[in-house]
């Protein structure tokens, strides 16, 4: 394919997938209208390349469809329309087969649509990024999710958190995790086991507490509160080792049947902590 038409098709795949113009929902955009305007422009692009195409097109029809599906497609019918995004990917990491992008947003689609889900595969790519030292702040919940998903769930023996990513998503992804092996190690009645699992959920919730406040990590948070997190982080992530000293007043990260748990492995402590002192144990 010669550059002129590449750059052409590229363009036009640029405006459906930018988020903005004629084909995204906004005020001023009818639905109705823009649906199917985009969805032809989508087809006619496909036409156009069945006899030669690239990977940077593979992959940005890729996009355009994901976000045609995202904001026009609901229910059952998504399915149709997420397998042609999977299709669009592999074709592109088949064409390069190390384009990070199509990696990274295969392996999001194989995991976080379960109508497409293939966690195999995703982990497969995964592996690949992180062996290359690509793998992006953004994809590493998704990352733990799958593993927790397909029963790959580890837990590091002590409350170093210095390889973790401070956004919140991840924290969150991790507290499941932590969640569920504790409950799991209760259950088994392994009790060091739970000791182990218990504290590295409340050192994470000492972490969260001291990097974010009384948030619940339910949310993002503004690109100065991340970016601020991830400057202290490099200089607090390995120091929170500390042995259980009650719920953490004022903050939400964990619950109060964490709480629970947590008193059946440690024992119930008599004074809580508030969270204004969460900053002076470092």
């Amino acid at each position: 394919m010669n550059g002129d038409k590449q750059g052409r098709i590229l363009e036009t795949l640029m405006r459906l997938t930018n988020g903005v113009g004629d084909y995204a929902p906004r005020p001023g955009n009818d639905p109705n209208r823009a649906g199917p305007a985009m969805l032809s422009e989508i087809r006619r692009v496909e036409r156009e390349i069945r006899a030669e195409t690239t990977a940077p097109i593979e992959y940005k029809l890729a996009i355009a469809l994901r976000n045609y599906t995202a904001w026009y497609v609901r229910g059952e019918s998504r399915k149709a329309f997420l397998e042609e995004v999977v299709s669009h990917l592999t074709r592109s990491l088949i064409i390069d087969p190390q384009q990070c992008g199509g990696k990274c947003e295969l392996a999001r689609v194989q995991i976080d649509e379960q109508q497409v889900r293939d966690l195999p595969n995703a982990m497969r790519l995964i592996s690949e990024l992180e062996k290359d030292g690509l793998l992006p702040d953004w994809l590493s919940s998704f990352a733990a999710r799958a593993r927790r998903w397909s029963g790959l769930m580890m837990v590091a023996d002590n409350s170093d958190f210095s390889g973790m990513d401070p956004s919140p998503a991840v924290f969150a992804e991790e507290r499941t995790k932590l969640r569920k092996l504790l409950v799991d190690r209760m259950k088994t009645k392994d009790m060091e086991a739970a000791r182990r699992v218990g504290k590295r959920l409340y050192n994470l919730a000492l972490l969260v507490a001291y990097l974010y406040g009384d948030h619940d990590c339910g949310s993002s948070v503004t690109g100065a509160m991340y970016d601020r997190a991830h400057q202290q982080m490099r200089t607090v992530a390995s120091k929170f080792n500390f042995r259980f000293m009650g719920p953490i007043q004022g903050a939400r990260f964990l619950s109060s049947r964490d709480y629970g748990r947590l008193e059946k492995v440690f024992g119930r402590q008599a004074h809580g902590l508030p969270l204004a002192q969460v900053r002076e144990l470092i």
